[in-house]
C-alpha cells in the first residue's frame, strides 16, 4: 500500500463503486435449492440465455412467481437458415475428410493434408459460428 493513501471504510457511505443498496423489504436473503439432471440444467440454462435472463435464478424466480416468458421467435429468413444449414454440412464433411487424412499422417501414411488446411477448416467454422451468433442476436 502505497503511503499516505487510506482504503476507503467499507461503511463509509462514500464507497463510490458499490452497487446501490435496496431497501430491506427487497433483500434477497433466502435460498432455495432444487436437484436437476445434467440435461435439466442444460434446458434451463439454455432457456434462461434465449429468454435474455441475467442468469438461471432470476429466470427460474420468474417462472416461479408465476410470470411468463415471451417465446424465443427468430427473425431470420428461412431461406438464409436453409443455406447456413447447408455450409454447416459442407464444413463438417470438410472436417471429417481433414481429421481422417491426418490420422493417417499421424499413422506413417503419406497424404495431402496440411496444416493450412487444418487451420483453414478451423476458420471457416470459427466464420460461421460468429456469422450464426451474430443472426441470433448474440455477437456484435
Amino acid at each position: 500500500m502505497q503511503r499516505g493513501i487510506r482504503p476507503l471504510d467499507p461503511r463509509s457511505t462514500l464507497n463510490l463503486m458499490a452497487r446501490p443498496t435496496k431497501e430491506s423489504a427487497n433483500l434477497r436473503t433466502k435460498t432455495m435449492r432444487i436437484r436437476v439432471t445434467a440435461e435439466e440444467e442444460k434446458q434451463i440454462l439454455l432457456n434462461a440465455r434465449l429468454g435474455r435472463f441475467k442468469s438461471a435464478s432470476e429466470y427460474l424466480r420468474h417462472l416461479g412467481l408465476g410470470n411468463r416468458v415471451k417465446p424465443f421467435a427468430l427473425n431470420v429468413d428461412p431461406e438464409l437458415l436453409i443455406r447456413i444449414k447447408g455450409e454447416l454440412g459442407k464444413i463438417g464433411s470438410n472436417v471429417n475428410q481433414i481429421a481422417r487424412a491426418y490420422n493417417r499422417r499421424a499413422e506413417g501414411k503419406i497424404t495431402s493434408v496440411t496444416d493450412d488446411d487444418i487451420s483453414n477448416a478451423m476458420h471457416s467454422i470459427d466464420t460461421m459460428t460468429r456469422y450464426l451468433l451474430k443472426v441470433l442476436g448474440y455477437g456484435d
